[in-house]
Order: structure tokens, then C-alpha cells, then sequence
């Protein structure tokens, strides 16, 4: 641990005299010794370019998981797609009549067409599935800590990356499968849930090891 300087205190005020040409020499030293700053007027700087449109789609896919809640993985990912294919079909009725005029506070006005709107929604999916990585990471961190040796014996490791691989991939072909069925004349509101739900219960290895991390 490095020592505390300390310091003599001063008791008694010691008055100090500056001429002015004192001063005038400080002041010429001062402004030498200060690095130019160039003043840019902050109206004249260049917008940085936000993307509050898939922000906001994020964070509405958060609030949506939120309230429903979910206490394993599958329940996450059927939860994330149902979301998705809420705001998607939202998403083509505000656009039954043409683009989209949106507002926000830093990005201002701006016009989306179905296809630029769709794929903000797409990048949020995409966020979205980070947060079900962190959600699957916590829990295998959570069983590492509590559970008992003889559970983390039986063939699982806890830590493996593989598990959450996997989940994200399922998700990915989950949304592939959604857009083909929006795109067809069966499809039916509420297919984006039974979709991905089906996606996983035919891999028994990832529902064999949902069922241990979550025991």
C-alpha cells in the first residue's frame, strides 16, 4: 500500500503581493502553456446516426417477455418469438396504406418502407437473442453453483457453450419458418409460438439437457 503523503498545516495566512506586470507575465505563461481548442458550434456538428427504431422494437420485446415471464428455456424462446410475430403483424398493418412516418428525438422524422421497418424489427430479434444467451449463461452459472455434485455428474456440464448455440439456432430457423408461414394461406396468428415450440421438442438431446439445467 503506497504511504499517505501528509501535509503541514498553515496556520497563519501569509499575504502575497503580484504587480501588475506579474500578473501580465502569468497570464502570457498560462496561455502558452494551454493546448489551442477550436470551438465547433454544437448546431454545425454532424448528426451521428441512431437507430431508435430497432431500440424501440428491442425494448418492447423486453417489456412483452417481462410480463409474461418464463422459467426455462423453451418458455424464453417461445416467449421471444411471440413477441416477434406480434410486432410483425403490426408491424404490416401500419403499413397496409404505404410507408411509415416515424418520430423520434434524436433521429427526428423519418419514413420507413415495410421492408426497412421489418428489418429494424430483425435487428431487434437479433438483440433478443443475446438476451436469451445471458439468461441461459446465468442459469448454468446458478446450477454450477447450487446444485449438487451428483446432478452435475450425470453426463451434463453446466458451462458448455454448445447448449446455447444451439437455442439460438433453433431460434433463427424458428423466424425462417414463421416468415414462410406468414407468407402462406394457413398461416394463422399465434403459429410463431407452436413454430419454435415444435422446433424443440423434436431435438430430445436439448430437451433432455433443458430439463437437467433446470431440475
Amino acid at each position: 500500500m503506497q504511504a499517505v503523503q501528509k501535509h503541514p498545516v498553515m496556520t497563519d495566512a501569509i499575504e502575497v503581493e503580484i504587480s501588475d506586470e506579474g500578473f501580465k507575465a502569468l497570464r502570457k505563461r498560462v496561455n502558452e502553456l494551454q493546448p489551442a481548442m477550436d470551438y465547433t458550434d454544437p448546431r454545425e456538428m454532424p448528426r451521428v446516426e441512431t437507430n431508435e427504431v430497432e431500440f424501440d422494437y428491442y425494448m418492447t420485446m423486453r417489456q412483452m417477455s417481462a410480463q409474461e415471464g418464463y422459467n426455462n428455456t423453451e418458455e424464453a424462446m417461445e416467449s421471444i418469438m411471440e413477441s416477434y410475430e406480434i410486432l410483425y403483424n403490426q408491424i404490416v398493418d401500419a403499413h397496409k396504406y404505404g410507408d411509415r412516418l416515424v418520430s423520434y428525438e434524436i433521429m427526428g422524422d423519418k419514413t420507413l418502407t415495410l421492408e426497412e421497418d421489418l428489418a429494424e424489427l430483425d435487428k431487434a430479434f437479433e438483440r433478443s437473442l443475446g438476451d436469451l444467451q445471458g439468461f441461459i449463461v446465468c442459469t448454468q452459472t446458478s446450477s454450477i453453483l447450487w446444485l449438487d455434485r451428483k446432478n452435475r455428474n450425470e453426463g451434463y456440464h453446466y458451462s458448455e457453450k454448445e447448449y446455447a448455440d444451439v437455442a439460438v439456432t433453433m431460434m433463427k430457423l424458428a423466424r425462417k419458418n414463421f416468415l414462410a408461414s406468414f407468407d402462406s394461406k394457413n398461416y394463422q396468428k399465434g403459429d410463431g409460438k407452436w413454430i419454435v415450440s415444435d422446433i424443440i421438442h423434436k431435438d430430445t438431446g436439448f430437451m433432455a439437457d433443458t430439463k437437467k439445467l433446470f431440475s
